[in-house]
This record gives structure tokens, C-alpha cells and sequence, in this order.
């Protein structure tokens, strides 16, 4: 009996420990992910005005940044996205070098761009690297740099050539 019951044991944690080491990789996934948006709110908070800070905020605890809610697509909801865009890690390869304060910047000029309209932002400055959409603006708003597509690249890319 003994060894009837510690054979099926057996066969059990065979199904069992593989669905929990699953679900285990999966809660520290979303945990590093929580306190990589954490550290890049940190970042971006600083640089935003107290307005936008607090459209974020809410928008992001009323679940606006789930494309099924129905508000999803409203100023604060458009604007939300576009900040967890600037904190997702692919949003910058391949431009790992630009430092967590451009990449994380939202500064009221821009930030009212995306409540008015929602662009994406396609381009980048020369200088900085900042990601902002193109037709917005004449000049980066954080350095005053170039701005065009994959400017940022195109000239590290050019300079190591030289």
C-alpha cells in the first residue's frame, strides 16, 4: 500500500512541480518588470508637471492602459501608454547608451502633445537620442538637437565608420 501510494506521489510531482516552477518564473517575471517600471517612473516622474504626473497615476489605476477598457483611448489613457512605451525596454535597442534620464523624460511639451493627439513617437534627436514624434517639434525639447529618423543612430553609426 505504502508503495502504491509513493508511486502515484511520484507520478503527480511529475505533473505538478513542472506547472508550478511555471507559475513561479512567472510571478518573478512580473516582479522584475514591476521594479523596472518603478525605477523608470522615478526617472520620469521628476520631469513631468504635476498635472500630467497625476493623469498618469490615475489612468494607470483605473486600468487605462489596457487597450479593452473603454476609456483606453482618451487623452490621459493615450498619454499613459506612451509613458509605459518610454519604460518598456524594447521601446530603446538599439540604443542602450542613452542614459535613463532622456530615455525616461516627459516633459510638459510633449506630454501635451500625446494628450492632444496620441502620436507615435517614430524619430529621435541627433544629439540625446530622445524618442518624440517628428512633426511636433522643430528642435528636441530636452537639448535642442536635430531631430529625424533614427537620427541618433544614423550618427553613432556614421561616427564609428569615421
Amino acid at each position: 500500500m505504502a508503495r502504491r501510494l509513493s508511486q502515484r506521489l511520484a507520478r503527480l510531482e511529475k505533473v505538478v512541480s513542472p506547472r508550478l516552477r511555471v507559475l513561479d518564473q512567472q510571478r518573478e517575471y512580473a516582479e522584475e518588470v514591476a521594479r523596472k517600471r518603478q525605477a523608470a517612473w522615478e526617472y520620469m516622474y521628476p520631469t513631468m508637471s504635476e498635472e500630467h504626473a497625476a493623469l498618469v497615476v490615475d489612468a494607470y489605476g483605473r486600468g487605462l492602459a489596457y487597450s479593452d477598457h473603454p476609456e483606453s483611448r482618451s487623452p490621459a489613457g493615450r498619454l499613459l501608454r506612451r509613458c509605459l512605451d518610454a519604460m518598456s525596454p524594447a521601446t530603446h535597442w538599439p540604443y542602450c547608451d542613452i542614459p535613463p534620464e532622456v530615455k525616461f523624460a516627459m516633459p510638459p511639451v510633449v506630454a501635451e502633445v500625446y494628450l492632444r493627439d496620441g502620436p507615435t513617437p517614430f524619430h529621435d534627436c541627433e544629439d540625446c537620442g530622445y524618442k518624440l514624434p517628428h512633426r511636433y517639434f522643430d528642435v528636441c525639447p530636452l537639448c535642442g538637437g536635430r531631430i529625424g529618423w533614427y537620427a541618433y543612430y544614423s550618427r553613432r553609426d556614421a561616427e564609428r565608420k569615421q
